[in-house]
């Protein structure tokens, strides 16, 4: 398995622990407003995913977390929490939660020993 060590918390990245926990009490506070969904796995961390009816073309990181992520939502395991436009991975009393950049890959890239986000789609995995 690969590691992305990457300490970077905007769109695509980690979330941050203040993030997740907003994000998690939002699914706790507000079922009704979140959805189930099935994401398609595009590979180098891409994935589409259906809101609305409308499809939205989604990138993480992390390229391991989001074929799980999309291998889960075919068990109805994946709601998508519009406010915070994550995902999360909700098994038992356990959850993974998936920040994705929406239409463009944000990689990770260091420079002076620190990790800085790319701003603009790029052609290679990061």
């Amino acid at each position: 398995m690969r590691t992305t060590y990457c300490t970077l918390h905007g769109p695509g990245h980690s979330p941050q622990y203040i993030q997740a926990r907003q994000i998690t009490d939002f699914l706790r506070h507000y079922p009704e407003r979140c959805h189930r969904v099935t994401v398609t796995d595009l590979g180098a961390g891409w994935f589409s995913m259906d809101i609305d009816g409308d499809t939205r073309l989604g990138w993480n990181h992390d390229h391991d977390l989001v074929t799980a992520i999309a291998r889960d939502s075919v068990l109805r395991e994946v709601i998508y929490t519009p406010d915070f436009e994550a995902l999360v991975r909700r098994v038992g009393q356990a959850g993974t939660i998936l920040i994705p950049a929406w239409g463009e890959a944000r990689r990770c890239v260091p420079l002076g020993g620190r990790r800085v986000v790319v701003d603009g789609p790029t052609d290679d995995a990061a």
